[in-house]
């Protein structure tokens, strides 16, 4: 695929990891040659290449080449640089742009990659969220796939999704000090407002998951002008909230190592370990709610989930109603989901 980078460029990853040892001093192209198996000529080309990646490459006849500086991409060997995770991210694919992560993901999948593989891209043409709705997916994003072959009924999908809001919610923490809130089922605010979302599609029978790709979207180093005008009183972002950018890389590991430990719960405990880390994580139940399902729209308390992740909601009347899917609006609350920075 066009514009794709792999794990498995090695002599790319092979050079940054040699220039970054060197820790900011020069390297000769004949010791970078012998580490790398490459002519003098060929070293000079493979600096040409790490500085159209966004390395600042400083080369001198005499001396050779020193690494200045490195891009905040998430180049798959500067992802995988100190990741800690056992299965999730490895291996990591990246693309500047494509039409969406969940297709490219899916056909990896389909011919047999690894169960864990990333597809991250710096933007997406045609992004989609869950009930494949458009998805807002510009530059300044952290936009990823991971292809997942979790071996549990297919009625713990609802649990997968919620474990992975999880994850990005603890990710989120990690990465920025901010307290974010779950919305059941997929989505991830601050304030009032998504920052985050999660989406599963998969493939299985009546007994078995097969496989399932995983998407996120997390709006890192968005502006409040970045986001469409029927967004900007719906949508934050991590940049907006801290005043500050944040690194991607960083962040997107950071997602990652929680994302590997909320699927190894996951695939320990189902549906039942999972309801019982959304709900003690920071979360809307206690709101006033709109439930969406076509065609019917009603109102009332979001109060519980059951063993299956589903959401329980209180009628005026005192009855409880299961929700296991639809759409659920936040009705205007006294108090804000959740502290600003």
């Amino acid at each position: 695929m066009p514009g794709l980078a792999s794990a498995g460029d090695d002599t790319t990853a092979l050079a940054v990891r040699a220039l970054k040892a060197a820790r900011g001093q020069f390297v000769s192209g004949e010791e970078l040659g012998r580490a790398l198996g490459l002519s003098r000529n060929a070293i000079w080309k493979q600096m040409e290449t790490l500085r159209q990646l966004g390395y600042q490459v400083q080369s001198i006849r005499g001396l050779g080449h020193r690494l200045v500086d490195v891009p905040d991409v998430p180049l798959p060997w500067e992802v995988m640089d100190g990741l800690a995770t056992r299965r999730i991210g490895r291996p990591v694919w990246y693309m500047d742009t494509t039409t969406s992560t969940q297709d490219v993901a899916r056909h990896w999948a389909q011919v047999g990659v690894a169960e864990g593989a990333l597809v991250v891209a710096a933007e997406q043409t045609s992004g989609r969220g869950r009930m494949r709705r458009p998805y807002f997916t510009p530059r300044g994003g952290l936009w990823f796939s991971l292809v997942l072959r979790p071996a549990r009924p297919p009625l713990d999908i609802l649990a997968l999704s919620l474990a992975a809001s999880l994850a990005v919610q603890e990710g989120i923490r990690a990465a920025s000090g901010l307290t974010a809130v779950l919305k059941w089922p997929n989505d991830v605010l601050l304030g009032e407002r998504k920052v985050a979302g999660v989406m599963v599609e998969f493939d299985g029978d009546q007994d078995r998951l097969h496989q399932a790709v995983l998407g996120v979207g997390i709006n890192v180093n968005l502006d409040a002008d970045a986001f469409p005008a029927e967004l900007r009183d719906r949508a934050t972002s991590l940049k907006l909230e801290l005043g500050r950018p944040l690194p991607l890389v960083p962040t997107l590991r950071c997602v990652l190592e929680a994302l590997d430990r909320h699927y190894e719960r996951f695939l320990e405990g189902g549906s039942e370990a999972v309801c019982l880390a959304w709900r003690l994580a920071p979360n809307m139940l206690g709101r006033e709610v709109r439930v969406i399902s076509p065609p019917d729209t009603w109102e009332g308390t979001a109060v519980e989930l059951d063993r299956d992740c589903a959401l329980l909601v209180r009628l005026a009347s005192g009855d409880l109603r299961r929700v296991a899917a639809g759409d659920i609006e936040l009705l205007p609350g006294v108090e804000r989901l959740a502290p600003r920075a």
